[in-house]
């Protein structure tokens, strides 16, 4: 990875570690230059000027001294194959250090940065070895330079779904910690997909409750279903929805679900009782109803006529509901 192509994340995490000494203090990680940079790549290796230094430097952190930090952005059921992680480290000892920071208000306490699951699996492992610690790396970094570093992991993890991604981008985004500029900048991804990911944040919590798993749920069926409710889309009827939701399936199918009609999704066209074709209704994928017709019909009346005999009809029949 070149300087050039580095996101914002890995340039922050090469700055920081740019020592021998694992633990930095603030000064030092702000005094670094290019030749004691370090070439980061997820802690499988770390590249000082000539030299390597395997993933054996760390230092060793009492497990129950660590604390989540506040903008964790993993939910429980984003931790994949935990009982497989554990049995890995239990065989062949943790390959890569988690990412902490001492504890602004608690003395010789930590928060992780990045290793939620690597810290979960070895406090899980102290029932059997009561020694085992957790190997880290500990750095000095504000919340805009934690967030930074979250998400330059963040496409290293396993199992991290786009809900909880969305979730804690929008969290850090309200909080003050991230603009949504740097986000887009360190995510590089367009700005109509970080808005897909923060839709996750609108989504009603009921509906949230009733899908239970929302690990399959991408942000583009999230987007969809904010936009269905904001043209006046029923929550009730996502909700009893919850179970195609929870399965991944996409907007196109909820919206047949709800329907109940696939053909009527796309478009239903209405005919004279001498067949002729009149109009048609057609749907988007956000479930919006619209009003088309036909080139022999458009063109054939006068367009001002056409409104006064829609107007007066949905005036007549709005006044007949009341």
């Amino acid at each position: 990875m070149t300087s050039s192509t580095k996101s914002s994340g890995s340039k922050v995490i090469d700055r920081l570690l740019g020592q021998n000494d694992l633990s930095l203090s603030s000064k030092k990680s702000r005094a670094l230059n290019k030749k004691n940079i370090l070439e980061y790549d997820s802690f499988n290796k770390i590249d000082i000027g000539s030299s390597e230094v395997e993933a054996e430097s760390y230092i060793l952190v009492d497990p129950f001294k660590c604390i989540n930090w506040g903008y964790s952005d993993r939910n429980n059921f984003d931790f994949g194959n935990q009982d497989g992680l554990e049995l890995s480290i239990k065989e062949n000892g943790q390959a890569v250090p988690a990412i902490l920071r001492k504890h602004p208000d608690k003395p010789e306490h930590f928060e992780i940065i990045s290793g939620e699951r690597r810290w979960t699996a070895i406090k899980n492992l102290r029932k059997l070895n009561n020694s085992l610690m957790l190997k880290a790396i500990i750095i000095d970094v504000d919340d805009n330079e934690a967030a930074l570093i979250q998400i330059n992991e963040n496409q290293y993890r396993e199992g991290l779904s786009e809900y909880s991604k969305g979730i804690n981008y929008s969290r850090l985004i309200n909080n003050g910690v991230l603009t949504r500029k740097e986000l887009e900048k360190n995510l590089e991804i367009s700005k109509s997909a970080v808005g897909n990911l923060l839709s996750f944040a609108d989504l009603p919590e009921d509906l949230i409750i009733s899908i239970k798993d929302m690990t399959k749920v991408n942000s583009k069926t999230s987007s969809s279903i904010r936009a269905f409710l904001n043209s006046g889309g029923s929550l009730e009827d996502l909700i009893n929805c919850s179970e195609i939701i929870r399965s991944g399936a996409s907007w196109r199918k909820i919206n047949e679900k709800i329907t109940g009609d696939s053909v009527y999704q796309q478009s239903k066209k209405v005919v004279s009782s001498d067949g002729r074709h009149l109009f048609s209704w057609r749907k988007d994928p956000n479930g919006n109803l619209s009003v088309s017709f036909p080139n022999n019909i458009i063109n054939n009346v006068n367009h001002s006529d056409l409104e006064i005999l829609l107007s007066d009809g949905l005036k007549s029949l709005l006044n007949s509901k009341v």
